[in-house]
């Protein structure tokens, strides 16, 4: 029986670390630097540019929400999550940056984003890419305030651990 619990952890341990994040399944635009892009993505729109100094990468810009996939009901954001990821033309990540943002009224002016990334490897030979992922937790009252059970809506995209 020990053997057979140990046999389970190796496999377990050896499978978890060797998992690759990927975003092939997430849209994403060609690495430019200094030009400002645009990125929709299922909810939110990134509005960005991306800069370069010394060894690290800059992505500074704003999220914007896309008001017609959201629920009319859904007026604030108790949980914001942003995400930035660096790709191969594999989908393979090569570096990422997460920033948490303090719970908010979902309003048309966005939420202000600055990441930095370091690139560790460079990845399969040939374009690099860059992509972002969030998670909102959406609400029809701030959360905390009221006694009512809220009304909720998650949307979430991100990279995909794949062993």
């Amino acid at each position: 029986m020990k053997k057979l619990l140990l046999g389970i952890y190796i496999f377990i341990f050896i499978t978890s670390s060797c998992t690759t994040l990927r975003v092939n399944h997430l849209r994403k635009n060609p690495w430019v630097i200094d030009k400002p892009q645009v990125l929709e993505m299922n909810y939110l729109e990134f509005h960005y540019t991306i800069y370069h100094m010394n060894e690290s990468v800059y992505v500074i810009g704003k999220a914007y929400p896309i008001f017609k996939k959201l629920p009319p009901w859904g007026i604030w954001i108790d949980e914001i999550w942003l995400g930035v990821y660096l790709s191969d033309s594999h989908g393979k990540v090569l570096a990422q940056d997460i920033n948490i943002l303090p719970p908010q009224k979902i309003s048309k002016s966005g939420f202000p984003f600055n990441f930095v990334i370091k690139p560790k490897k460079f990845g399969s030979p040939g374009p690099i890419y860059i992509t972002f992922g969030y998670r909102l937790k959406i609400t029809n009252f701030p959360f905390q305030k009221h006694k009512v059970k809220p009304k909720i809506f998650f949307a979430i995209e991100q990279a995909q651990d794949i062993p």
